[in-house]
């Protein structure tokens, strides 16, 4: 029980960290890729980052929760409300104001190492007791936009993704 609570802990730490870079944003989402708005299609490596944001934009938990594999999910689902998600999205008007919209480009991706693979896997036996297999993982460098009428930033983050089942995930916040 210990390990369960130290790692809510941890989880929610991480993820407030994450969210409080990606989340000060509104509503609307859009990938950039040069001056052509694209949309992401099912399946690719880019549907966990694409699912974790527009969760955020939305304050849609479920969506939010897509990002991740359900053991993850069910694990945190009573953490990530649309309530909680929503009060970032008061935060962001606050701070960026009107029209606030955020914004990813994938500006590079590297494969993940077949070490880097076994150590994920490894973390989720470790974290949740769930024996799953790794077949693919990225390193992405993606870059977000928040604007708004008051605001703008860009910030430079580094996300993972892993391909477990045939699908991907984030496996961490």
């Amino acid at each position: 029980m210990l390990k369960n609570k130290n790692l809510i802990k941890v989880v929610t730490v991480l993820a407030v960290m994450i969210m409080s870079t990606m989340i000060l944003a509104g509503c609307e989402l859009k990938k950039e890729k040069g001056n052509n708005e694209q949309t992401v299609t099912s399946g690719s490596y880019e549907e966990p980052v694409k699912n974790f944001v527009e969760g955020l934009n939305e304050a849609n938990s479920e969506k939010f929760l897509k990002a991740f594999p359900s053991f993850i999910a069910d694990y945190v689902k009573d953490i990530f409300t649309d309530d909680y998600l929503k009060m970032y999205f008061g935060d962001a008007k606050e701070t960026y104001g009107d029209n606030t919209t955020m914004t990813y480009s994938i500006k590079d991706k590297t494969e993940l190492s077949e070490e880097d693979l076994r150590a994920a896997e490894q973390n989720v036996k470790t974290s949740f007791d769930k024996d799953i297999t790794v077949t693919k993982g990225y390193k992405l460098n993606v870059e977000l936009r928040l604007k708004g009428d008051n605001k703008e930033d860009t910030e430079k983050e580094i996300i993972n993704v892993f391909e477990v089942d045939g699908n991907w995930y984030l496996l961490n916040f």
